[in-house]
């Protein structure tokens, strides 16, 4: 046995799917999580070993290896146990799926956007925001792929809970830095979220029951080479938590009440039929129903929406360095808003449906990994049109279109190593954008009068655009424990949405690129350091952003305003300009019975519109000045797990009515200028306790106590004025000005179990 280290092997975790080479000192850092494993080595001269280990904490491995026909030689695998947030040295955020658990629970359960929040540059979003908003960007600027498909709402409950049920993800990333390449279609950033994709050893369920709402996984093994997972989630809020938050007080008395439920499924078939081939099924649907009732001045309002997601994938692998992978995906979101308030109905309906293939080439030759591919995807578009009843006379809207378009993408990209500290990102990315008919190109006067129209049939080029978009990103590593990153990104964004800024409710929508209708672009550029102590007990990362936006979009007027006139979509969009620039720090500890973060993240966001505030700047709707958030997770032993959040951020701004006088008997609001007026600050603090009363690999059972917002701090949901016939003296009109929170205190309680 000669025991010389040996370069170039590969060692392989087949159940965590993860495979690394040893460097030249035969030694390979991998992060992995707790557990029983067989570990697979293959190098051209040894062949393949096979060796099982314990891992229950940081440990080494020394592990020996036989070539065909000389003596053993050795190499070192260091396995480190995974941390919660990873990816912070490259400017992006990796979530450890399995290790949410030791991370706050919000209302019973270990939401992953939830935590996203509380990362650098992903702004808290407040009460009744239900998007995510990085770097000064909207919420409709975030590619959100579950399995490859688009998903357009990615919450429940205004922002409380995320659709994706964490029994079934095995994998988040929010990629803010820049794009891949294979990745387009949006300015800000992608989140991509993956499901299990593993044969599990025999049949399990997971999932925890609380107050609030209840979520359960079913994994079933069909053989060695097919698996099923199955999941569901509902909650019963209207049942429990709105009669025991009214006996605490932690929901105004002010005449408003709030009536809400959502469930949501998910469906995974995973089929393994050789070594090389993997063939996934997923699917998601989710349906929320939302009501609230203001009795005070006579407002019903109601909400429906829901959430289709589905892809079909075959990747075949023909060795470590060499892939190919296709998918077939669809994505749909579909609203609808009522609105009743003295005679005055306003309905809101809208749909937006994706259909798509996608394939992907990935192969290495010496440093340089290469990846190239197409996309294609198919959106129809019915935007939200008023549908107007003022005293039982139905205002129908003549000008109602609908949208049918397409995009054809060519992607490539390499990963160059091109010394040992200098690494680089090269990327390109084409898309050629159609819109096709049927559609009527109507032109209209200062009256809205038609002035001439013309038919495209069925099928017929409307309009048509090509894009190109480089990425680039160096990296520069200084020692194993600092590194620095810069990087460039141009991105195109064909489906837009549209928000309305003085309403809290999520009634914003989907509009296409077309003829009338331009594309938005954003030029992206970043830097960052990043710096780990004492073998990455502690990490801190700096980062600043500078985002250049154009055809950025808001409605002219606000939504209630357009009640009395008719409504024309392409007519009642404004298009402007916005840039947005901030730094982000983070300081993050991942050992001990102690660990958690600091975040804070300094910012701008603007928007200049000519037809907008006379033209000057003005702050975007979720500009936050400041965004501060401390995590706190105490481990004292293996029973229990404490934690402690705290959240501050500026509030949002918005128009403020600084007048209203009646006309034909209606009250008419006057406002100020374009979003110069804040929403109080927002902040709050979670506590949560875990009890375990036992917590293996296959086997756990847990009790969690957690309460939302602590303190019972109201934040509002949005600020609104009224005016009563009872306030009506000497022809003066005596205004009010409320605010409406959601809820404040929320208690959960919940088991957490599997078996």
């Amino acid at each position: 046995m000669t025991q010389k280290p040996i370069p170039d092997v590969t060692v392989s975790f087949p159940e965590l799917q993860i495979n690394k080479r040893t460097d030249k000192n035969g030694k390979a850092t991998i992060k992995t999580t707790t557990g029983d494993f067989i570990i697979i080595t293959q190098h051209i001269s040894y062949g393949y070993h096979y060796h099982s280990t314990v891992i229950s904490q940081d440990t080494t491995l020394t592990l020996y290896i036989a070539p065909i026909s000389y003596n053993r030689n050795e190499f070192v695998v260091t396995v480190r146990r995974e941390k919660a947030i990873e990816g912070l040295s490259g400017g992006n955020i990796t979530l450890n799926i399995q290790r949410l658990q030791n991370l706050p629970q919000f209302l019973g359960s270990c939401d992953p956007l939830k935590i996203l929040q509380l990362t650098p540059g992903v702004q808290t979003a407040g009460t009744g925001n239900s998007g995510l908003f990085v770097r000064g960007g909207e919420s409709g600027q975030n590619l959100v792929l579950f399995n490859d498909a688009p998903v357009y709402q990615p919450s429940h409950l205004l922002g409380f809970f995320s659709i994706f049920n964490t029994g079934h993800i095995s994998y988040l990333q929010l990629q803010k830095n820049g794009m891949e390449s294979q990745y387009g279609g949006r300015l800000s950033s992608v989140l991509l979220v993956k499901s299990p994709d593993t044969i599990p050893e025999k049949i399990s369920i997971s999932g925890n029951i609380g107050i609030l709402a209840s979520q359960a996984t079913l994994s079933i093994p069909l053989g060695n080479k097919y698996a099923l997972y199955v999941s569901a989630r509902k909650t019963y809020m209207n049942l429990i938590l709105n009669p025991l938050l009214s006996g605490l007080g932690a929901i105004s008395d002010d005449g408003e009440s709030f009536n809400y439920d959502f469930q949501d499924y998910n469906l995974s078939f995973i089929a393994r039929p050789s070594k090389k081939d993997i063939i996934t099924l997923h699917s998601y649907f989710g349906a929320d129903k939302f009501k609230l009732e203001q009795d005070e001045y006579q407002l019903t309002g109601k909400m429906n929406w829901n959430n289709l997601a589905a892809s079909l994938q075959w990747k075949h692998n023909w060795n470590i360095d060499k892939s190919f992978r296709q998918v077939i995906f669809t994505g749909r979101y579909q609203n609808n808003l009522k609105n009743d308030q003295t005679g005055f109905d306003i309905e809101l309906p809208s749909l937006i449906s994706t259909l798509g293939y996608k394939n992907e080439f990935t192969f290495k030759s010496g440093p340089v990994k290469y990846s190239s591919g197409i996309e294609y995807n198919y959106y129809y578009l019915e935007p939200q049109t008023p549908l107007l009843k003022i005293n039982q006379n139905l205002y129908d809207n003549l000008a109602y279109q609908k949208y049918k378009n397409h995009s054809l993408a060519f992607f490539a990209e390499s990963n160059w190593q091109m010394t040992s500290k200098l690494s680089a990102r090269l990327g390109l990315r084409y898309t050629y954008y159609l819109q096709t008919g049927p559609y009527d190109n109507v032109l209209y006067n200062e009256y809205d009068d038609v002035i001439s129209s013309t038919h495209f049939s069925k099928g017929t080029k409307v309009y048509d655009n090509h894009y190109i978009e480089p990425r680039v990103e160096l990296k520069y590593r200084f020692s194993e424990n600092n590194s620095a990153h810069i990087s460039y990104n141009r991105h195109n964004q064909f489906i837009n949405l549209v928000s309305i800024s003085s309403v809290g409710l999520p009634t914003d929508f989907w509009v296409p690129a077309s003829r009338n209708i331009p594309s938005q672009h954003s030029d992206n550029f970043s830097a960052g350091y990043y710096h780990s102590i004492y073998e990455n007990d502690y990490e801190i990362s700096v980062e600043g952003y500078y985002r250049q936006m154009s055809n950025q979009m808001e409605l002219k007027s606000e939504l209630f305003d357009l009640m009395s006139q008719k409504f024309i979509l392409e007519k009642s969009i404004a298009y402007g300009k916005g840039n947005a620039y901030g730094g982000e720090i983070m300081l993050k500890k991942n050992t001990g019975k102690i660990t958690g973060w600091i975040s804070y993240a300094l910012s701008w966001s603007y928007r200049k519109f000519p037809e907008i505030n006379n033209g000057k700047k003005f702050p975007a709707k979720h500009d936050r000045r400041h965004d501060l958030s401390f995590t706190l997770v105490y481990s004292p032993n293996r029973k229990w797990d404490f934690s402690s959040v705290f959240v501050y951020a500026t509030g949002n701004a918005f128009t403020l009515p600084i007048g209203m006088y009646i006309m034909g008997g209606l009250p008419i609001k006057e406002y100020g200028e374009y979003n110069s007026f804040r929403l109080p600050d927002y902040h709050r603090i979670d506590l949560s306790a875990t009890y375990w009363f036992f917590k293996k690999k296959e086997r756990e059972s847990g009790f969690n106590i957690s309460l939302y917002n602590a303190y019972n701090r109201s934040n509002p949901l949005y600020l609104y004025f009224g005016v009563k016939e009872s306030d009506l003296e000497n022809n003066y009109l005596k205004i009010r000005r409320k605010q409406s929170a959601l809820y404040k205190i929320v208690p959960s309680i919940s088991w957490m179990f599997k078996f």
